[in-house]
């Protein structure tokens, strides 16, 4: 029965990769070394560190979770060097989705009623666009029946 569980909490979980501009970064990334190992641009050291950067960045995007949706909860992480933004679906209180940025507004339970709500600002231009419809709809059918959310 344990097994049983396991495997319905692992399909509650949806990630979402940030894998739209993924493939561009590491073929540009590769094409520019290959250029630099075969003499055809000349070898600066700063050009070998924009490259590696490029394609290290093209990799992390393409394998790393940018947004994980839990049963109770969901994580974002917006940037390789930044901590995860682990948030309650019972603390957001306002969604609003400007363009291509989705504004989250939330409030810690363990916080003081009268503190300023904090913001996570969600690009979505990250996601192509059949997961950004898909992340949408998942992150909406989870969300409590709220007032002011515009998603």
């Amino acid at each position: 029965m344990s097994e049983m569980a396991d495997t319905q909490k692992q399909d509650d979980v949806l990630k979402f990769h940030a894998n739209k501009w993924s493939p561009l970064m590491i073929a540009l990334g590769l094409g520019v070394i290959l250029a630099l190992v075969s003499d055809v641009l000349p070898g600066t050291g700063g050009m070998w560190t924009i490259t590696i950067v490029f394609v290290t960045l093209g990799f992390w995007k393409q394998f790393s979770a940018y947004i994980t949706l839990d049963a109770d909860c969901f994580e974002i992480k917006l940037a390789p060097a930044a901590g995860w933004h682990t948030v309650l679906y019972t603390e957001v209180t306002q969604v609003e989705k400007n363009g291509n940025v989705l504004n989250i507004y939330y409030a810690k339970h363990n916080t003081a009623t009268n503190t300023k709500q904090l913001r996570i600002k969600l690009r979505l231009g990250e996601l192509d666009e059949t997961e950004q419809a898909r992340f949408i709809d998942a992150f909406r059918a989870r969300l409590p029946a709220m007032t002011g959310s515009q998603i």
